[in-house]
């Protein structure tokens, strides 16, 4: 019994987790469509459209997902508010959100003057506490902030995007980034009910 206990205390101090990929594979605003610009139905729609892929790059580590924050900025403006419910992943699994978020008004005439000339950036912020599981032993909280700039063309839509756009952490050079790469794997009680049940999905 002492062996097992030291073999699995071994194995846990030797995994190392990788931090979740956070893409933005699709995004668009209707509002800022030039197309819809001139169209007092279409900029009626105020939504704006945003696909997420959510990867765990890890070897036999799942990931607790706690409910996600979303947040974007037009400059220092929030121009919307949403979030994407808790949720379990696998280990090398990759979950795909579709997120809805009713844009303001006022804020899409104002970002529609400079897009009829190119481009117009806004920001993507995410708050997202996970918790990481290896065999049945869960590690405390880790909580990532994560940004992305999005540079949105005349047509609304990201510009130039090919191969999805990652979210990085929000880097202050003063605390550097609001994420330990290096996590470490504190052990702590199975089960959470901010984080879901213990039960795989």
């Amino acid at each position: 019994m002492i062996v097992l206990s030291i073999s699995i205390c071994v194995i846990w101090a030797s995994l190392r987790p990788k931090t979740p990929i956070y893409t933005i594979v699709n995004f668009y605003v209707p509002a800022l469509d030039v197309k819809n610009i001139t169209s007092p139905v279409a900029t009626k729609n105020q939504s704006l459209f945003i696909d997420m892929e959510i990867s765990n790059p890890n070897k036999g580590i799942g990931i607790y997902y706690n409910q996600m924050s979303l947040t974007f900025y037009y400059g220092e403006a929030i121009v919307g508010l949403s979030s994407i419910a808790s949720f379990y992943q696998g280990h090398n699994k990759t979950t795909r959100r579709e997120v809805r978020v009713t844009g303001d008004q006022k804020l899409w005439k104002w970002a529609s003057r400079p897009i009829l000339n190119g481009t117009v950036d806004l920001t993507v912020g995410l708050v997202s506490p996970i918790r990481y599981k290896t065999f049945q032993f869960k590690s405390m909280p880790h909580l990532m902030e994560l940004k992305a700039h999005v540079h949105l063309g005349s047509d609304g839509k990201i510009y130039g995007l090919d191969f999805g756009l990652d979210l990085g952490p929000d880097f202050d050079p003063d605390l550097g980034p609001h994420f330990d790469p290096d996590l470490d794997l504190d052990l702590c009680p199975d089960f959470d009910p901010g984080l879901g049940p213990d039960d795989d999905p």
